[in-house]
């Protein structure tokens, strides 16, 4: 086999093409299908299927808002002089932290099972 002969049947072998039909029917059920999309996925989520899908961006909301209060300064009392105040006051500022900490893990924790949830709902398994 030459060089030509596999130019030749290259040329012999020529992929149809079809010229686009306009089809009026098909490019208005297509627009149909796209303008309609948004609308029919806000009117699946109805009633309480809202707040499935709200449910997660809330919890995460309050467990961003319980973990940045960790970060704020708040003013203590303290007597230098004394160190069992200083101790006392030293135990009140961790123990509210450590309170803020355990409530913003627990809304995360919330947040994920309310996904889970919404994940479901959406898979029509729920």
């Amino acid at each position: 086999m030459t060089k030509g002969d596999v130019e030749n049947e290259d040329d012999e072998e020529e992929i149809p093409s079809f010229p686009a039909e306009l089809n009026p029917f098909w490019k208005n059920n297509a627009e149909k299908f796209v303008g309609e999309s948004i609308s029919a996925v806000m009117k699946g989520a109805e009633g309480y299927s809202v707040l499935i899908y709200l449910a997660p961006l809330v919890l995460w909301l309050l467990s961003l808002i319980f973990a940045v209060m960790v970060l704020f300064r708040k003013r203590y009392e303290i007597n230098i002089n004394s160190t069992s105040n200083s101790k006392r006051v030293f135990e009140d500022m961790v123990k509210i932290k450590y309170r803020y900490i355990r409530i913003s893990g627990f809304f995360l924790i919330f947040s994920f099972v309310a996904l889970d949830a919404a994940f479901l709902h959406y898979l029509n398994m729920f």
